[in-house]
């Protein structure tokens, strides 16, 4: 098992956030505490894929769930996509974001990744708070 090298708390939710750009793909990831914190980057200067990829492996076998606001409908789908693409580029990965950005509505379902693949347990704080709800939907901005 990789946990030794991580160090990542058995059982625990960890916080989470994606961020695509054309050359560089980010995920930081936190206990809740935030005493402990990783962060991955695929670009031109660190080529991290694998640890990253090491690293969700270690969370799924742990027993962590991942927190993220807006998860499921963005950042789940970018992770499960690397997940599934053993030979990822930075541009592959930026492509998929874009895809799901914009996406029509009547097709926003087309990039869900369904409970029962989620190789990590996700939590989605925007859908617990209901701002899903048209009453509710607020920018993030």
């Amino acid at each position: 098992m990789m946990d030794f090298l991580f160090g990542v708390p058995a059982n625990e939710d960890l916080g989470y956030d994606i961020e695509t750009y054309p050359n560089t793909f980010t995920c930081v990831i936190k206990t809740m505490d935030k005493r402990q914190r990783w962060r991955f980057e695929l670009s031109p200067r660190k080529r991290e894929l694998h640890l990253f990829r090491a690293f969700i492996e270690v969370l799924a076998q742990n027993g962590n769930r991942m927190v993220g606001l807006r998860s499921i409908g963005f950042d789940y789908p970018v992770v499960h996509y690397i997940m599934m693409n053993q030979f990822i580029t930075v541009h592959d990965i930026y492509q998929k974001a874009m895809s799901i950005i914009h996406a029509p509505d009547e097709a926003r379902f087309t990039h869900r990744v369904w409970e029962s693949e989620h190789i990590v347990p996700q939590v989605d704080l925007f859908k617990i708070h209901h701002f899903d709800n048209r009453a509710k939907t607020t920018n993030l901005k």
